[in-house]
């Protein structure tokens, strides 16, 4: 893989657990297009630090807030399929998705209205954790974007399934019950 997806360190540990497999997305401030879409089906998850708020998560997933511990490198140790996605537009629904994902009610509306446009993107996710590789943190890798391309393409070592199949097929349904 050559592509990676910054998310929060705390958002990507949460779906690392396998407590989530839910990732609510609008985009960076410098999106291209003007807006977060889902680019590629396969992605590490390249987890960032910065403007990362406890008050936004739910109070089960605060406890996954951490430091970065690895300032100038970037560790990629897990990757993501995604299985389905959802252009959501509808704020009733949204809600109806909190127990989904790590982020509150609150910060979840935030991410629909903002820039007046409301709607945010879903992402069913099958995540697998795999044996961690450091890659240095480049200018070029910098800013406000949801999209990073690696400079070189990074083969995953012993990828695991963070959720079984059966148990990965219940999300997906208790999921789309609440669509």
């Amino acid at each position: 893989m050559k592509v990676a997806l910054k998310e929060w360190d705390v958002q990507a540990r949460a779906l690392e657990s396998g407590r989530v497999a839910l990732l609510m997305r609008k985009g960076g401030i410098v999106e291209q297009h003007g807006e977060f879409s889902v680019q590629h089906e396969r992605f590490w998850f390249y987890k960032t630090f910065l403007h990362q708020n406890k008050a936004e998560l739910r109070p089960e997933f605060q406890d996954l807030l951490r430091e970065n511990p690895h300032v100038g490198q970037v560790e990629l140790s897990s990757f993501a399929v995604v299985e389905k996605t959802w252009k959501l537009e509808d704020l009733t629904t949204i809600r109806r998705l909190e127990t989904h994902n790590a982020l509150m009610a609150d910060a979840l509306e935030r991410k629909f209205h903002y820039r007046h446009k409301p709607f945010v993107h879903a992402l069913l996710l099958r995540v697998y954790t795999c044996e961690p590789v450091f890659i240095l943190e480049t200018p070029e890798y910098a800013g406000c974007v949801s999209w990073v391309h690696l400079e070189n393409s990074i083969e995953a070592r012993h990828p695991q399934p963070v959720l079984s199949d059966q148990n990965f097929l219940e999300v997906k349904t208790q999921l789309e019950a609440n669509l």
